[in-house]
């Protein structure tokens, strides 16, 4: 796996001057850093056990419904999270991010009870909250305000790249670490986080139109944006609606492994083979970033996997061949920042600066809130269902919900070439 060039220019951008590398070398090292999720493959899991061993019932359908305290977390802290990196400073909003998302890790090494659990989910949300929108607005605004706007989907496709590498692999080698010793990945990735802020400390950022407004002018100002630019809302719409499922089948793919007996190294290898497709993305997702019409096409193309990709979940459990369930599963998560990219692209290029955070996060509190209906649901369908007919039921769910957002975006013009308004 080879990342996009960081050391070529883009020729329609011009060279990159020796500020700019410095500035985007130390973003990029913090994407890398405070995305190793050393507990990500086996989190699930965790949950699972610490749930059944204080005496449960249910635990994998309660350690599902535990994944959607995230999506409370990210709900109370989202978009006024996005307001205020708009309002004091998108870097200052990354460095609490990692403090708080350190905070809800930490709950996972020092406490196996119920509540912290419960507190663990809902600190790692509103981390995640606090990131969201921040990392790829500061870059943008960056590269706006040295007239290299242009370069910004190659500089996307690197900077998702680092994220993915950092999970593929610390999520390799997440299994083997949480057989040793189970606490062991959650103090890694806790101090992971803190340095990951700990290194934005020192970089400067762009002031813009930001500077002495008031918070609630921001407020106004974005909620304006999202009534009249239609391209916009639609896009909100559709990645707020559409990532959920990406995501899922990250998350269910856990309990799909375990279903079908996988040994727990091969776990971690399993989920860290998702994290390398996704990195494996990011020259198609710098490519795609040079056109409007390319990146029409990849949202178009993608936007339904999710559903096909959990019918033909249930179709290779019904009929004896896990693998395919398992491949199919890998592809969809595998694609999600794919897919993510696709609506930040769109979305960043059709919005003013000044609210460019607000309204990236608003995606993604859309998406937060559907989380915190269908993860329950999810965990729910299968585990009474059984796994075949859960995962049959998710495919039609994701169906029926994205056709509309679908619709709406068709109808702005969203998946067109030209300009978008």
């Amino acid at each position: 796996m080879t990342a996009p060039d960081a050391s070529r220019p883009d020729p329609e951008a011009g060279a990159a001057l020796p500020e700019e590398r410095g500035f985007l070398l130390r973003l990029y090292l913090h994407a890398f850093v405070a995305r190793l999720y050393f507990y990500l493959p086996v989190v699930v899991l965790h949950m699972e056990r610490q749930l059944g061993e204080a005496g449960f019932e249910r635990p994998r359908a309660l350690s599902l419904s535990m994944l959607a305290l995230i999506s409370a977390g990210v709900i109370l802290a989202e978009y006024p999270s996005g307001v205020l990196a708009d309002w004091g400073g998108r870097k200052r909003t990354l460095i609490m991010a990692g403090v708080i998302q350190c905070a809800g890790i930490l709950c996972f090494a020092v406490e196996r009870s119920l509540l912290a659990i419960c507190l663990a989910q809902l600190l790692i949300g509103v981390g995640t909250a606090f990131r969201s929108g921040a990392d790829t607005s500061l870059v943008h605004s960056y590269l706006e305000s040295r007239g290299r706007a242009p370069s910004y989907g190659t500089t996307l496709a690197r900077l998702r790249f680092c994220n993915v590498l950092a999970m593929a692999s610390s999520s390799a080698c997440g299994g083997l670490l949480y057989a040793r010793d189970p606490r062991l990945v959650f103090w890694l990735a806790a101090g992971a986080s803190l340095l990951g802020a700990l290194l934005l400390v020192g970089v400067r950022e762009p002031a813009g139109e930001r500077r002495g407004r008031p918070y609630m002018g921001v407020l106004r100002q974005s909620l304006d944006e999202l009534r009249t630019n239609h391209a916009a809302r639609a896009l909100t719409l559709l990645g707020g609606v559409g990532n959920p499922y990406f995501v899922l089948a990250f998350w269910a793919a856990q309990s799909y492994l375990v279903d079908i007996e996988t040994p727990l190294p091969w776990l971690g290898v399993t989920v860290a083979s998702m994290s390398l497709l996704q990195g494996l993305t990011m020259p198609l997702s710098a490519y795609l970033g040079q056109s409007r019409r390319r990146t029409g096409a990849a949202l178009s193309a993608l936007v339904m996997l999710p559903a096909l990709s959990f019918l033909l979940v249930a179709w290779a459990w019904w009929s004896g061949r896990p693998f395919v369930g398992t491949a199919a599963l890998v592809l969809t998560s595998g694609c999600h920042v794919l897919y993510r990219n696709a609506v930040n692209l769109k979305l960043q290029a059709i919005v003013p600066d000044a609210v460019r955070a607000s309204i990236v996060s608003m995606e993604a509190f859309i998406g937060s809130l559907w989380y915190l209906g269908l993860f329950p649901l999810a965990g729910w369908l299968l585990s009474s269902a059984g796994t075949g007919r859960g995962f049959f039921v998710i495919a039609l769910l994701a169906a029926v919900s994205i056709t509309p957002s679908l619709r709406r975006a068709l109808r702005a013009g969203v998946f067109r070439s030209g300009p978008m308004a």
